[in-house]
């Protein structure tokens, strides 16, 4: 969650701060957003969302 922030992400670069794969990223990015916690913009891209 540190990683994101107001400016949306595309999923690569979150792999890469993140050091991992995208298989993996792809389950968290998953829970997190199920939660509440981020969104998924078009084109692989995250957002933290700051209610």
């Amino acid at each position: 969650m540190d990683i994101l922030n107001l400016e949306p992400m595309h999923i690569d670069v979150i792999c890469r701060k993140m050091q991992t794969v995208p298989e993996k990223l792809a389950s968290l990015l998953l829970q997190l957003e199920l939660a509440g916690s981020i969104r998924q913009l078009s084109g692989g891209y995250y957002i933290r969302n700051f209610l």
